[in-house]
């Protein structure tokens, strides 16, 4: 039988997301009715398509980057540290893995092995430079990598401008030269179909799909049934009973960092791996480390969370777009639009969950107040005892 305790833990852990995209869709609800857009049609219209397989697909392939992100950044969440840097790291890490892939020439599976080896290197060494700032200099990470984003932006471009572009290429864009076929990841089309997906002709999902599955698998595992998850979790909780206990704050810092860093090499990949097997400066995805963050608040920093909150951003992007090819023009909303909904979000979960927050302290202080009513009186003092 669940204890009451768990019921209530349970209902608190879905009532904030709950909360928060109710919030959000009031929020976009009130200013596509501002803009002159029919709020409810572009919503029934939004669920309408979203779910035919041809859009289906799409929001599945979008989640991908968004979960890698949101890994990243939950990370740092459970030991309270705030790595604004994923921006920045896996752009560095992206355009260093694309220019070592092109570079190298090996079998299928050690190629493709490399470059993620590469991205997650330069993430962590990217990750490592806050974190040293932190420990030696006390310098708050908030601050530092969100000046590292800008930081690394420049000395990326710096470098491919200089150094890493593709002297042979014909187009205008500055980019690294095309990663051969060995060091691409297969489609995960026909494994989808095999389980009862059907990928519509003309459309693919990334392989790294499962790569995610078993990356959230194992960071369960390691932050949930391990002693590293528990130094983390305990140093994020109280970092001065963690200390006390023998766990050394700083270097949980260093490695929780780290980690976090590895992982935002990942979020470059599926651009590299499954599209456009090129770093391209102008067309490289953006601002996937920005709504990382709001992924990962989304899915309360738990790998289940983290990708149906992906999976949202992905539904988001996906449907949006699609409205485009609206011959209505109430419901023929702007690209931007989306973004709208993500800031919506985004907001609403930092409110949503706050309220929750106090909601649940206050049913605990009134659980206990009502264990303290049920306690005996103290046994009177015996006449005669003070003197």
């Amino acid at each position: 039988m669940i204890s009451p305790l768990l019921l209530r833990r349970l209902g608190m852990g879905v009532l904030a997301p709950v909360l928060a995209l109710v919030m959000a869709f009031v929020i976009v609800a009130i200013v596509l009715q501002l803009s002159g857009f029919d709020a409810f049609g572009v919503f029934g219209r939004m669920a309408q398509v979203g779910f035919l397989d041809k859009y289906l697909i799409r929001s599945l392939d979008k989640a991908v980057p968004y979960f890698f992100a949101g890994c990243a950044i939950a990370v740092g969440f459970r030991m309270a540290l705030f790595n604004i840097g994923v921006e920045g790291q896996y752009r560095i890490a992206a355009l260093i893995a694309a220019w070592v892939g092109a570079k190298l020439s090996l079998p299928p599976v050690l190629h493709v092995l490399a470059i993620v080896v590469v991205a997650m290197a330069v993430g962590s060494a990217a990750a490592a430079i806050p974190a040293v700032l932190k420990v030696t200099r006390n310098v708050n990470e908030v601050v530092s990598t969100i000046m590292l984003n800008f930081i690394l932006g420049g000395v990326g471009t710096w470098l491919l401008v200089s150094y890493l572009r593709n002297t042979s290429g014909t187009g205008n864009n500055t980019e690294t030269a095309l990663i051969p076929p060995s060091g691409r990841m297969p489609a995960a089309d026909s494994v989808l179909n095999a389980i009862g997906f059907q990928v519509p002709p003309g459309e693919s999902v990334t392989g790294l799909i499962f790569v995610a599955i078993a990356l959230g698998i194992v960071l369960w595992v390691l932050i949930n049934k391990t002693r590293f998850g528990f130094g983390l979790r305990a140093s994020g909780l109280n970092p001065i009973a963690a200390q006390a206990s023998g766990i050394s704050s700083k270097g949980m810092i260093i490695k929780a960092m780290l980690l976090s860093g590895a992982l935002a090499g990942f979020v470059g990949l599926p651009e590299l791996l499954s599209n456009n097997y090129k770093f391209v400066s102008d067309t490289f995805p953006q601002q996937l480390g920005f709504t990382g963050i709001a992924v990962a608040l989304l899915g309360r920093n738990t790998p289940l969370g983290i990708a149906l909150g992906a999976f949202l951003f992905g539904f988001l992007e996906t449907t949006t777009g699609a409205l485009q090819f609206s011959a209505n023009p109430a419901l023929k909303i702007p690209t931007e639009m989306a973004l709208v909904m993500q800031g919506a979000i985004l907001l609403s979960v930092v409110i949503a969950y706050e309220l929750v927050r106090r909601f649940e302290l206050l049913l605990e202080g009134r659980a206990v107040a009502k264990a303290a009513e049920k306690l005996p009186d103290p046994d009177p003092e015996p006449a005669g005892a003070a003197a």
